[in-house]
């Protein structure tokens, strides 16, 4: 999900024109531990979650939640 928000001097702001991108591809790594995601309409971005449910080497399955935010996209 992305969403921009509303800059002013005031703290915190509402979720503004919110969006649910897919996900077109997940490349697991060669360290088994880092993944690249290929989301075609992504685009720079104030806010934005990522809800992942993994499973470990040894099958334990679990749930992550990322915020962040994309200022720049590299190529």
């Amino acid at each position: 999900k992305t969403w921009d928000l509303k800059r002013s001097k005031n703290y915190g702001s509402k979720h503004l024109n919110g969006k649910e991108l897919d996900v077109a591809e997940v490349q697991i790594k060669s360290d088994g531990k880092s993944i690249a995601l290929k989301i075609p309409d992504l685009k720079p971005t104030w806010g934005m979650s990522i809800q992942m449910k993994l499973k470990s080497p040894d099958g334990e399955e679990f749930e992550r939640l990322i915020h962040n935010s994309i200022f720049e996209l590299g190529e």
